[in-house]
């Protein structure tokens, strides 16, 4: 039985890291575990020596698509003359340019001639709404005549992490513990 106690030290002095530690302050003697709070570790060992913050942060590629929808305007003639020789009696005066926004799969802007809007038409009827599945749009507007991609590169947040150092002294090791997220994640 003694065997199994000396084994159980051994994997702990030869691994990089490890579950718990013993810290000696001059709040007493005590346990930092795993999964413990900073206010926990602070009660049991005291203000540590040096305290060090990181923010994991990294580089994502964002893509935003761009769908434009052309539908031609067209004016009655006025005042009313014969057909056009084409037989229209009506003459195009124009067009209008429904560009919906795509991020992450939802409309995430919508613009028609350039004036943002909340809600706009297809020009098949369908409303659209700021939010709605890219899915939809295709439902109920169909394919755009125009599709383009814009690609930039943002900075993404990850996990803030923190390592508390409590050094003994001169000549002796140190006590180092990351937190993420608050609590103990490793204890070298």
């Amino acid at each position: 039985m003694k065997y199994k106690w000396m084994w159980g030290w051994v994997l702990c002095l030869i691994s990089s890291s490890v579950w718990a530690a013993f810290c000696s302050s001059s709040q007493g003697n005590n346990w930092i575990d795993l999964g413990m709070s900073e206010q926990e570790v602070q009660a049991a060992c005291g203000q540590p020596t040096a305290i060090q913050v990181s923010d994991d942060r990294s580089k994502q590629l964002k893509s935003t698509q761009y769908w434009t929808y052309q539908t031609q305007k067209a004016s009655p003639l006025y005042p009313p003359k014969a057909p056009l020789s084409n037989g229209v009696d009506q003459l195009t005066v124009g067009s209008d340019s429904l560009t919906v926004q795509i991020n992450q799969n939802q409309v995430s802007q919508l613009a028609m001639n350039g004036h943002l809007l909340k809600e706009a038409s297809c020009p098949q009827g369908g409303a659209l709404s700021l939010g709605d599945s890219a899915d939809r749009v295709l439902a109920l507007c169909g394919r755009p005549n125009v599709v383009s991609t814009q690609h930039e590169e943002v900075d993404v947040a990850g996990p803030q992490t923190k390592n508390w150092v409590y050094s003994s002294g001169q000549g002796q090791s140190s006590l180092q513990i990351e937190f993420s997220d608050g609590v103990v994640s490793k204890i070298d």
